[in-house]
């Protein structure tokens, strides 16, 4: 059964039309041996004769009439017609009808007669001739039987037609659902594909031809699943590219405008030193968020000219170098909204290979939110400590607090605290912030502290060597 069965699922088209043909032609002989048994327990039973006992007959009568030189009536079976006639073809006796009489002379005058009249032939004996009248055919015991019942040369034709159209209509029956059965899969997830669903896998099937067919148009399916959902990620990537670089572009320029208008104010009067030192401030202000707006910009036509999300390579940063870049842009940004800004930065002696651009913008979305959505006045508070094998920056705010579901959705995307969303943008930056640390293997997590101050704490891995990783867009 097991040779049978790991056949039949390994099975080409040739050989399960080879096996079946096969199949068919033993049912039709074991048909044909049903029929000929049967044939032959009627014939043993005397239930009908053989197709040429009646020729047998007569070849006995012409024997015996040579042998004994006379004829005898009796000696004919009655199944047997004849006709006894003198020289004179004179009717001596006769067990036929007056139109057998006359075959019977047109035989001995050497006419032709149909095969439809029966077979004739004679015996001649002294002094006259006997001329038999016999039919060839399988004949019933029975009189009655042979004058109402079909011949029996019919009854057994037609079982045997009957018997081979069955088997055929049974065999293309099989065949038809043992293809359909191969088909039918095949069919339903081509279907399938055509309409979008290409989560629905092939099945196995059973005949090797459909069987690989069925692997090409799995493969097909499930190579088109992923280039689709490449381009949709591609696409989904470009989305939160563009509303990122919407949401960092706003800070820059808003400072860089706060700065050029404090520029103008103080140019009324130079001769004041403090209108001079705060020129100056307001001139390295622009000038630090010119050279943000420089690196969004170089970002965006690399992104645009190489199709690639807006995350930049791994580079190796000193940190205590970038922790005083942060501090520079958190004064700035103290300066801008009129808080207070507090850093405190262990030394540090440790590189980081990680993207620094992304870094920098992670700490700058979570600073613009402190900065942003607290009360006036308010004290920003960024802290950097180095853990056994991790780095943490902290930053509080003393003017805001976090409600209970910010701590639960703060980090999903377009989130806000109205009940209207009519400042759908509030979330993105700690949405971008955890996009960009997931990818780094780092944590970003949102609690109050025991002072009721809202804190953002990030901690990612001191040794980030991955290059070149799929973080999420930052500009």
């Amino acid at each position: 059964m097991g040779f049978w069965r790991d056949n039949l699922k390994n099975m080409t088209l040739k050989k399960m039309f080879l096996l079946y043909s096969l199949i068919f032609i033993g049912v039709i002989l074991v048909l044909c041996t049903a029929l000929y048994v049967t044939y032959m327990t009627g014939v043993r039973n005397h239930v009908y004769s053989f197709a040429d006992s009646e020729e047998k007959q007569v070849e006995v009568l012409q024997l015996r009439i040579e042998a004994e030189q006379h004829f005898d009536p009796d000696w004919v079976s009655p199944s047997i017609t004849y006709v006894a006639l003198n020289n004179n073809n004179e009717i001596l006796s006769s067990n036929g009808s007056a139109s057998d009489r006359k075959l019977a002379l047109s035989y001995l005058k050497g006419e032709d007669i149909p095969f439809s009249e029966g077979y004739f032939a004679k015996s001649l004996f002294p002094g006259g001739v006997c001329v038999f009248k016999y039919q060839i055919g399988v004949r019933y015991s029975s009189e009655w039987a042979n004058q109402h019942l079909p011949r029996v040369e019919i009854i057994f034709v037609s079982a045997f037609i009957f018997s081979v159209l069955v088997s055929t209509i049974v065999f293309v029956r099989f065949i038809s659902k043992r293809l359909e059965n191969n088909i039918s899969p095949l069919r339903h997830t081509v279907r399938l594909i055509g309409s979008g669903n290409l989560n629905y896998p092939v099945p196995h099937l059973s005949i090797k031809e459909f069987e690989e067919l069925g692997s090409l148009t799995d493969r097909m399916r499930s190579d088109l699943k992923n280039t689709l959902q490449a381009l949709w990620s591609n696409e989904n990537q470009m989305r939160e590219s563009t509303a990122q670089m919407l949401h960092d572009y706003r800070t820059p320029l808003t400072v860089a405008r706060a700065h050029a208008e404090f520029l103008r104010e103080d140019l009324s009067n130079l001769s004041d030193m403090r209108n001079k030192d705060d020129l100056i401030d307001s001139a390295d202000a622009l000038i630090l968020n010119l050279e943000r707006l420089t690196e969004i910009g170089d970002r965006l036509q690399q992104q645009m000219a190489s199709d690639t999300s807006l995350a930049g390579g791994n580079t190796v940063i000193a940190l205590d170098d970038f922790n005083q870049a942060i501090d520079i842009l958190g004064h700035i940004l103290s300066n801008h909204y009129g808080n207070a800004w507090r850093s405190n930065f262990q030394k540090c002696q440790q590189t980081l290979s990680i993207d620094e651009i992304g870094l920098k913008q992670t700490l700058m979305n979570v600073l613009i939110n402190a900065f942003e959505h607290g009360n006036s006045p308010q004290t920003v508070q960024l802290q950097f400590e180095v853990l056994q094998d991790s780095v943490q920056y902290l930053i509080s705010n003393s003017g805001s607090c976090f409600s209970e579901r910010a701590l639960a959705n703060g980090m999903q995307k377009e989130f806000s605290e109205k009940a209207n969303n009519d400042e759908a943008i509030t979330g993105l930056g700690l949405y971008f912030a955890r996009r960009f640390l997931d990818k780094y293997d780092g944590t970003i997590r949102l609690f109050n502290s025991p002072d009721n101050h809202a804190c953002v704490q990030i901690t990612f891995p001191l040794q980030v060597v991955k290059d070149d990783p799929q973080t999420p867009p930052l500009t």
